[in-house]
């Protein structure tokens, strides 16, 4: 059984790789500033 490229577009489910980067993207950023709040080192310049 073929899909037409119109009905590729109607199939529902899967998994939404943009949400899962998004919430992967903020998790990242707590947990740095979390660290950096709590153990603050000065730049090497």
């Amino acid at each position: 059984m073929e899909l037409s490229k119109e009905q590729m577009y109607q199939v529902n489910g899967g998994i939404a790789w943009g949400i899962i980067a998004g919430l992967a993207t903020a998790l990242v950023y707590i947990v740095g500033c979390f660290s950096g709040y709590t153990n603050p080192t000065k730049c090497n310049n």
